[in-house]
């Protein structure tokens, strides 16, 4: 037999089998189509309350390569379910595995399903359409391994739209090009998706606009329903108000923030950061007010909802510089922990759609915070405050402390010189400097001082010396099992001191 007879033999037998193979996988697909868009539907819906997701095919033809089908997704929020958004509604093409051309001339080498590559359609979205200069808006792929493990891979033309709406408002849009992936195993258990885009600028007009450069995105559910571990950063965003009680413009630079959030009941555990934040007044405030610049923000919250509608956790912030016009007033750092605090002081004015469990236990539970730091540093030196206390009895109604028997502990301690007060006052009395004079830091210092004793003198629970240094100064350890308070060193009695306060 000769090799030329031999080769096209193999390559006959391997086409029979390719055929097959193909035609096997289309039967496939055809069999499990409900089943699979009623998983997806599921995993749709299973991480998020806000919407109800549904799937829908019509049209479907079947060939011995590939699969065709115009597919619809909607969007219905839970609380208006007549209000449905329109996701997806398009013609979609299927290429059946082991090795289908479209994944191979992707990258994708190992043995595919089912691979389907879309092209937005004129047809489907006639105005996308001209917006990419009469050319697909968004294309992309989806590949579903024989391993059920599933890729979506989508990407966006770069568009100019002079009239974008945005809050129902006509405007300018600029966006670049970008893209966004999709992954996820058959139980759903591991899923993670992505998204990166270079620019984004929407302009209402001069004076209102939104810009954001190099967003990167990923986010991951976890098992627990609701619960996200997400990634997110960017170099740059920018915007311009004009329609707030304060005008002006806002930058941040270098945004980066991680963790793991729950959508439901505000649990969370973040880090965020940034270089820079700067707000710079314009139109009427102008002229009242100076450029406000952040710079070093780093920003950590912990928080964990008991059933017993109280929240445990945690939160450290640090500014390496606080800089109001040409002075540099500072930095700071927070260092807060606390424990059984009701979820209406922390989540009543964040999230108005939290859950309050009406059904949990009355008892009463102990609220405690310790303020393990709070520190200002500037030139002339630092503020340090330290606080913990320990409460019983709140009222679940109106939040109060209701006697003040139910303050089970309370340490606190706070120095604060008069020369740190006095740079902080003198520098915000001259932001269009980027010093302060002798004269300036000793008229502050005065006024600081007079102002302290005007207040704060009638109280034990202040001195104004500590060795030889002036300032305010507290050192308190009340304790509800004992009849006694010591109070900068000196042991007072707990009616005295409560009537003193």
């Amino acid at each position: 037999m000769k090799k030329s007879t031999l080769a096209v033999g193999i390559i006959a037998i391997l086409g029979i089998g390719y055929v097959g193979t193909a035609w096997y996988t289309g039967n496939i697909i055809e069999t499990n189509i409900d089943s699979k868009l009623e998983q997806i539907t599921e995993i749709a819906n299973k991480y998020q309350d806000d919407f109800t997701v549904k799937f829908a095919y019509s049209n479907y033809e079947k060939h011995i390569f590939s699969t065709k089908m115009h597919l619809t997704i909607t969007l219905s929020p839970i609380d208006s379910p007549n209000d449905s958004i329109n996701l997806f509604n398009d013609d979609i093409t299927i290429h059946h595995g082991p090795f289908p051309i479209a994944a191979l001339s992707k990258g994708c080498l190992t043995p595919q399903m089912a691979w389907i590559d879309y092209t937005m359609t004129e047809q489907a979205y006639p105005e996308l359409w001209k917006l990419a200069d009469n050319k697909p808006l968004i294309t992309g792929h989806a590949g579903v391994s024989y391993g059920q493990y599933l890729t979506v891979a989508l990407a966006n033309k770069a568009i100019t739209m002079t009239n974008a709406q945005w809050d129902g408002l006509d405007g300018k849009l600029d966006l670049s090009e970008g893209n966004y992936t999709f992954e996820s195993n058959s139980d759903a258990s591991s899923i993670k998706s992505t998204a990166n885009l270079d620019k984004f600028v929407y302009q209402l007009n001069d004076k209102s606009s939104i810009s954001l450069n190099k967003l990167k995105l990923s986010a991951q559910p976890n098992s627990e329903k609701g619960k996200i571990n997400y990634e997110i950063s960017f170099d740059n965003f920018k915007t311009i108000m004009d329609d707030f009680d304060i005008q002006g413009n806002v930058e941040v630079s270098n945004v980066n923030s991680k963790g793991v959030i729950d959508s439901n009941d505000v649990n969370m555990d973040i880090e965020t950061t940034f270089d820079k934040f700067t707000f710079i007044p314009t139109g009427k405030y102008s002229n009242i007010m100076s450029q406000v610049e952040l710079q070093k923000f780093d920003f950590k919250q912990k928080s964990v909802v008991n059933s017993t509608n109280t929240v445990d956790g945690s939160t450290k912030s640090t500014i390496g510089s606080i800089i109001l016009g040409q002075q540099n007033l500072g930095s700071t750092l927070l260092d807060l922990d606390f424990k059984g605090v009701d979820k209406r002081f922390i989540f009543s004015n964040i999230n108005e759609s939290y859950s309050y469990n009406s059904d949990a236990s009355s008892n009463p539970v102990n609220t405690k915070v310790t303020l393990n730091k709070f520190n200002f540093h500037n030139a002339s030196g630092d503020i340090n405050m330290t606080a913990n206390i320990d409460i019983s009895g709140v009222d679940s109604d109106d939040l109060t402390i209701s006697d003040i028997d139910n303050i089970n502990a309370l340490q606190f301690s706070l120095h604060a010189p008069f020369d740190v007060m006095a740079r902080f006052a003198a520098q915000m009395d001259n932001p269009k400097s980027n010093e302060v004079t002798a004269d300036q830091l000793s008229k502050a210092n005065q006024t600081v001082q007079i102002m302290a004793k005007m207040f704060l003198s009638g109280s034990d629970a202040f001195v104004f010396n500590n060795g030889n240094t002036k300032g305010v100064f507290s050192d308190i350890d009340f304790s509800k099992d004992k009849d006694e308070v010591l109070v900068n060193g000196k042991t007072i009695a707990k009616d005295e001191f409560l009537n003193n306060l």
